[in-house]
């Protein structure tokens, strides 16, 4: 009767920094799987999709967009505060200041400020990925066509308030990014939900990332039930909290914004500027 031969090093677990940084395409991506290695590849990327981006910038045509702007323009601006995207206004006043300070004027400021901001998201992004997947090859890929998507590509070049919405959502992943089967710690938890917030003030909807923690903390991680349950509840109620602390603002009558003359070029086109599309 033959005995079966053990292969070497059977039985034996390989370590889990090895097994969760493995590469199987070559040499250059095992060394962008680690995260230091990543990252030039991340800043290569990123500078990259930047310079395509101010290659082929064109023009701010969105209506939206455009009157977003305006309103940082009025003699009171920050009475036109969206109860939706809070603090979007105060971003647009800021790039209306900081624009007359450099010296660029109508909407160049606006898209730049957009490119940037895709940039950074990408940026985090290819970070996010490698450390999540170990693969340089797929990060790449992956980081390039949310790129080169048509939303993301026209929310960068057309002043919308969800440029900032990405990077938070990315930071939010990115919290929960970590070894599996280990409950979240607690400066995870803080880390996300700061991302909720963030991402909150510029779109009241991304408030619903707190339910995907809950989530999360439920079903996917490994302990009791009852820590489970807890940890979750506690999660879920602190982003409520933090999402109805805008509540009363966006109800307030000083947000009720009045027709100025800044609306008239979309009137006398048969639009009416002070009930923008959300």
């Amino acid at each position: 009767m033959s005995r079966a031969t053990v292969p070497p090093g059977a039985g034996k677990s390989p370590l889990p920094g090895l097994t969760s940084w493995r590469m199987t395409v070559s040499a250059s991506e095992a060394g962008a799987a680690r995260p230091g290695g990543a990252w030039p590849w991340a800043v290569l990327l990123a500078l990259t999709c930047a310079g395509v981006y101010l290659t082929l910038r064109p023009p701010l045509f969105h209506r939206d967009g455009y009157v977003y702007r305006l309103w940082a323009l009025k003699p009171d601006p920050f009475y036109n505060a969206n109860p939706h995207h809070l603090l979007w206004n105060e971003v647009q006043i800021g790039l209306v200041h900081l624009g007359e300070a450099v010296g660029l004027s109508d909407t160049v400021p606006f898209q730049l400020f957009g490119i940037l901001a895709n940039t950074a998201t990408l940026f985090f992004f290819f970070l996010l990925l490698a450390r999540a997947s170990g693969q340089a090859g797929f990060a790449i890929g992956a980081t390039l066509l949310v790129a080169f998507s048509p939303k993301f590509w026209f929310m960068g070049f057309q002043n919308q308030p969800y440029v900032l919405v990405f990077p938070a959502v990315v930071g939010f992943l990115g919290a929960w990014a970590g070894p599996q089967g280990r409950l979240a710690s607690t400066p995870q938890l803080l880390a996300a939900g700061l991302a909720v917030t963030a991402a909150t003030v510029f779109h009241q909807a991304a408030a619903l990332l707190a339910a995907a923690g809950c989530g999360a903390l439920l079903l996917s991680e490994r302990g009791p039930w009852g820590r489970r349950l807890l940890r979750s509840a506690a999660f879920g109620v602190g982003g409520h909290q933090e999402a109805r602390k805008f509540e009363p603002a966006g109800r307030a009558p000083w947000f009720r914004r009045t027709p100025s003359r800044a609306d008239a070029w979309p009137r006398r086109r048969g639009v009416d500027s002070s009930r923008p599309r959300w």
